[in-house]
């Protein structure tokens, strides 16, 4: 037990034998817990009012400048996202104008490859029909020749 604690005790313990136990408990109840150098001041609390006006207010400058960082940030990024998509407009636009353009040389490449077909195709079926009437003409040729032999 502390001294102060100890000093307490003493008094009240006089105390109840001097007026009772009631009226010292009511007294000791407004005497403080602690030692008076441990009880606050009217002067220490106007001193702690102003310290905490001054925290309030650095806050306040710390929150307007968190705002103008904030505000800072957002037009930052607007700009950022604009010139980005800006940026990919260009390059979808330029992918677009490369695919019609790879599209018109395949559909030209394809024109090509199906008219040489076509042309391979009937070089084919003409180079057939003249075998096939030089084939008749012969085989009539013979028919004839064979018929004049009986």
């Amino acid at each position: 037990m502390t001294v102060e604690e100890q000093h307490r005790r003493q008094l009240q313990e006089a105390l109840v034998d001097r007026i009772g136990s009631g009226l010292a408990d009511t007294l000791m109840s407004y005497l403080p817990p602690v030692g008076w150098a441990d009880v606050a001041t009217k002067h220490d609390v106007q001193a702690l009012r102003v310290a905490t006006k001054q925290d309030v207010q650095v806050v306040r400058v710390d929150v307007e400048a968190l705002r103008a960082d904030v505000e800072a940030l957002r037009v930052a990024t607007k700009q950022d996202l604009d010139t980005l998509q800006a940026v990919l407009h260009a390059e979808i636009a330029e992918l677009g104008a490369d695919l019609r353009r790879e599209m018109a040389e395949m559909g030209a490449d394809l024109r090509r490859e199906m008219a040489e077909m076509n042309a391979g195709f009937q070089a084919a079926l003409r180079t057939q029909f003249y075998w096939t009437i030089t084939l008749m003409v012969l085989l009539m040729t013979g028919f004839v020749a064979a018929l004049k032999l009986v």
